[in-house]
């Protein structure tokens, strides 16, 4: 037992899987205000493009790991888009946190030795792209875009996707 600390504040950072602690607090009275978070998608291509791209002629040098990347844009209208949690040689893995949602992370072995790589893309996302005069509005925006994804994949907690060139030219890719 570490005893009792009182403060007049407290900043809790309970992350991606909380909803039910949000409510909870709320209906508890406890005062919260709204905060930018970060939404995206998981981007997976062969690892041996990056490190095609990160090496060059040194690509395959058995002294070298699998290549990472790192990717900010500052857009002209103050968004920042940026890649996280890149994954040299890993999978993209279902991080479901709620029934009827689909989630997905990424994650490497300890050997980074997958064919593929990927990483999250994201954009950040502010109280007035959600609903600022609701303090639960931003999770009810995550949830929203959750069983969306959970819809597009078929219902079988199935992660919706597309190849790249499909998405830039605005058609459904069909395999």
């Amino acid at each position: 037992n570490h005893g009792t600390f009182l403060s007049p504040y407290v900043i809790l950072a309970a992350g991606h899987s909380a909803a039910d602690t949000y409510h909870t607090l709320f209906d508890q009275g406890i005062t919260m205000v709204p905060k930018d978070f970060a939404a995206g998608v998981r981007v997976e291509h062969p690892q041996q493009l990056i490190n095609q791209n990160q090496y060059g002629r040194y690509a395959n040098h058995p002294a070298l790991s699998p290549a990472s990347y790192s990717l900010t844009y500052h857009a002209n209208n103050g968004r920042g888009v940026y890649s996280f949690c890149m994954c040299p040689g890993g999978q993209v893995v279902a991080a479901a946190s709620e029934a009827g949602g689909v989630v997905t992370n990424g994650m490497s072995a300890f050997a980074r030795d997958g064919e593929n790589a990927n990483a999250a893309l994201l954009c950040s996302v502010t109280p007035e792209d959600f609903g600022a005069g609701d303090v639960l509005a931003g999770v009810e925006f995550q949830r929203r875009y959750e069983r969306l994804a959970f819809a597009l994949g078929g219902g079988r907690y199935r992660a919706p996707a597309q190849t790249v060139g499909d998405f830039l030219d605005g058609r459904a890719s069909t395999s």
